[in-house]
């Protein structure tokens, strides 16, 4: 089997475009379907879809200028596979990064169609891989050993929800308040 890049035809979404493109080989049967990030750097990540089959890993990798594309990843190609916890503006992602010939694909599965990566479910996938390529796994001491680290995530997500909500209803609150105190000073002015 070889690597594999085709153009997909467009479809409204992601979900759509894998169904109405997946080509698989004979024999060969879905076991994992996530939706996923694929980090093009740092900086910049696509939204897509990861396949893990009996014969190969697919990526459906959703581009911005130019047709979206999917990319088939024959398992006898994969050289290496690894944990990354990836530092960008925004916060640390958790990452796989997979060697395959010799180039590497970096993605993490993603909550929805987020596009900050889900520690926890990137976590099981990686693990699910670690059960089939017990050869080419090189370092995984990235791997949190509790899921401590996706609860400070959780937590860190929440407060950070309710500080906006705080700062967004302050700021309607006092826009209401301005617009009342306009509307008494006319009311004023009006009886003066």
């Amino acid at each position: 089997m070889e690597i594999i890049k085709e153009n997909v035809k467009y479809a409204f979404s992601l979900a759509k475009e894998l169904n109405n493109n997946l080509k698989l080989i004979s024999g060969e049967k879905i076991e994992k379907k996530l939706i996923s990030t694929v980090y093009i750097n740092k900086l910049i990540a696509s939204p897509g879809y990861v396949v893990l089959t009996n014969k190969r890993i697919i990526f459906l990798m959703h581009h911005f200028f130019g047709p979206d594309k999917l990319l088939y990843i024959p398992f006898n190609t994969i050289s290496k596979i690894n944990f990354k916890i990836i530092g960008f503006t925004r916060g640390k992602a958790r990452a796989i990064n997979i060697k395959y010939s010799t180039k590497n694909i970096i993605f993490a599965i993603t909550a929805g169609m987020s596009s900050i990566s889900h520690p926890k479910k990137t976590i099981e996938f990686f693990k699910t891989l670690e059960n089939k390529f017990k050869q080419e796994i090189v370092d995984n001491s990235e791997i949190p050993n509790r899921n401590f680290d996706y609860y400070l995530f959780t937590l860190g997500a929440l407060i950070g929800i309710f500080l906006i909500r705080g700062l967004l209803s302050t700021l309607i609150l006092g826009l209401i308040g301005y617009i009342i105190g306009i509307l008494i000073n006319k009311i004023l002015r009006r009886i003066t």
